[in-house]
Order: C-alpha cells, then sequence, then structure tokens
C-alpha cells in the first residue's frame, strides 16, 4: 500500500512484504534520526533492508533547528521522501518533524518511546570538515540508554558482520541483543573477534623505545626460564580465549554462519583493522567492556569504534 504523508508532520503508513521467519518473540522499535546528509540516507538504506515484521515499527525522526524554520517545507519533503523510502517494509512506519536541538531532541524521544534501537548518520549536514563523527551522533551515543548504530555512508549492504567480545557482562548481553532482538538478515554472517593484550617480551619493549633515537636503552636480559613462562602464560591465555569464543558463539542461538578470531594486540584497533581487512559491513560491541565503570557512559574502545568503523557501527547497552 502507497505511503500517505499526513499534513500535521506525523504519518501513519502500513506497507506489505513476504513474512520474515524470526524468533523474535516481541515488537521491535526503531527510531531513525534523519537530516538529509549522505550518512543519514546511508542510515535509512540500512533500515530499509533490515526483515522486520508487521509487528515491528520504525519512526523516522526529523529535528528542525529553529533558525531554520523556513527550511519548514523542504524537511517535509525530505521525511517524506524517507517513509516513501521504507514503503516496501512490512512493519509500520510513522514520521515526525519537531523543532529544537537535534541531539537533545533525539535523547528526549528515545526517553519518551524507549525504542530497542536508534539508527542514525555519523555525520550530519552541519559536521564539521575532517571530524570522522558529527556532534549530534557523539552526544546520542554517550547519553542514549539504547542501543546505537552509526552508519558510514557509502552503505554497501549487511552481510558481514564483525562482534568485538570480551569476558565482561556487557559482551554476553550484547550477544542476547543480537541473537535474540536485532533484525538481522538471513544471509548475514558472523565473525566474533577476541583480542587479547600483547605478550610482554623484550622484542615488544625494543619497538616501544623505538619512538625515542638517540636515547641509550637498557633492555634487561630475560633468562630462558622467564620466557618460557611467559611462553606458557601467553599459551593459556589463549586457551581461554578459545573456550570463551566457543562459548559466546553458543549463546548466539540463532541460525546464522559464525566463526571465531582471537588475535592479541589493543581491542579498538584490532576491531577497526580487521573490518577494514575483511570489508566488514557492521562492528558490534558493548558499550563498555571489562573496565566498565558506569552503566551508561561509553567505554573507550567503544567510542573508537562508533568513530573509525568502516560502515556502521552498532553500540549495545
Amino acid at each position: 500500500m502507497g505511503a500517505a504523508f499526513l499534513p500535521v508532520s506525523h504519518v501513519s503508513v502500513y506497507c506489505w512484504r513476504r513474512f520474515i521467519m524470526s524468533t523474535r518473540a516481541s515488537p521491535f522499535h526503531i527510531l531513525l534520526a534523519i537530516d538529509g546528509s549522505e550518512h543519514a540516507h546511508a542510515a535509512l538504506q540500512l533500515v530499509r533492508e533490515l526483515p522486520l515484521r508487521e509487528t515491528d515499527s520504525v519512526e523516522v525522526l526529523s529535528v528542525m533547528i529553529p533558525r531554520h524554520a523556513s527550511n519548514y517545507w523542504a524537511i517535509e519533503a525530505l521525511t517524506r521522501q524517507s517513509v516513501d523510502a521504507l514503503a516496501d517494509s512490512e512493519a509500520l512506519v510513522r514520521a515526525e518533524i519537531i523543532t529544537g536541538d537535534p541531539a537533545e531532541e533525539i535523547l528526549r524521544r528515545a526517553s519518551k518511546a524507549h525504542p530497542d534501537l536508534i539508527v542514525m548518520g555519523a555525520k550530519g549536514l552541519r559536521a564539521t570538515l575532517g571530524f570522522l563523527l558529527g556532534g549530534v551522533a557523539q552526544q546520542v551515543l554517550e547519553h542514549a540508554e539504547q542501543p546505537v548504530m552509526v552508519v558510514h555512508a557509502p552503505y554497501q549492504g549487511l552481510r558481514r558482520v564483525l562482534v568485538g567480545v570480551d569476558e565482561s557482562e556487557f559482551t554476553v548481553r550484547c550477544l542476547e541483543y543480537l541473537g535474540n532482538r536485532f533484525p538481522c538478515p538471513p544471509e548475514a554472517s558472523c565473525t566474533l573477534l577476541h583480542v587479547l593484550p600483547p605478550t610482554p617480551s623484550p622484542e615488544r619493549m625494543l619497538q616501544a623505545w623505538a619512538s625515542y633515537p638517540g636515547e641509550d636503552i637498557y633492555i634487561p636480559q630475560i633468562s630462558e626460564e622467564e620466557r618460557a613462562a611467559m611462553e606458557k602464560q601467553a599459551a593459556a591465555e589463549e586457551a581461554q580465549g578459545e573456550a570463551l569464543l566457543r562459548d559466546l558463539r553458543a549463546r548466539l542461538q540463532k541460525d546464522i554462519s559464525t566463526e571465531s578470531v582471537l588475535l592479541r594486540g589493543d581491542a579498538a584497533t584490532e576491531l577497526i583493522n580487521y573490518a577494514r581487512r575483511n570489508d566488514s559491513d557492521l562492528i558490534v560491541t558493548a558499550h563498555r567492556g571489562e573496565s566498565g565503570i558506569a552503566r551508561w557512559l561509553l567505554g573507550s574502545v567503544a567510542r573508537k569504534i562508533a568513530y573509525h568503523a568502516p560502515h556502521a557501527a552498532l553500540i549495545v547497552k
């Protein structure tokens, strides 16, 4: 059925598509923030390809800055086009145009509507040149209590999903969300990536000091016994990491092709580099890891992933 745009800036559209088999038992509500940027368009394309059901819903939200009130008709046309782009979705689609500060209004709407997912472009039309993440996306990521997906243009599909995992309770919640709530396309494949800390060694110490040319460097000698102990510890860490990955793969509880990878290094760096090497469409991570303290505050790994993901990042809270 075609989309009908109501003049009161609120749209209710019922559209039909083929029935999607899913293990999700309850409706899934998406809050999609748009502003006309290329990144917001990429976010719209991603939502359009999600296998949503007739019990699910998408709320398209446009926030107009008060001083831009003269552009209302352009914003209304943009919102209308976004609703039309979702016409093939089986979900209920609603749209609203409101006036105010974009980040504040998105957060206020999320607090009121309790969406299962907030989706937005990584940068808006007003983003500062050279910044990898716009100010609105930063504020929403930091302060929203719901999972947030930021999408970087260009959108290329949602086929290769990379999930950063560790031993924290937040990872377990992240996988439960991904396996039981998030409407992942059935053809998507999933890679679980666990990053172990670097193994201490004289070689690594030399690499660390190499950035200080001309300095006298003293690297203490390590005995064969000490080296053997370090190797034993590294092997134990790797065995524990492999066991963790096996356990977490079982937690996905979803008919999705899954593999696991174990690496060493800085967690955020390894995740981003792996995503770039393997052309991952989406990086998923919990908002905090093992060192998390505050309930909703964003951890350093999640923040780096949101900034540097090649295509899209999903931060699960």
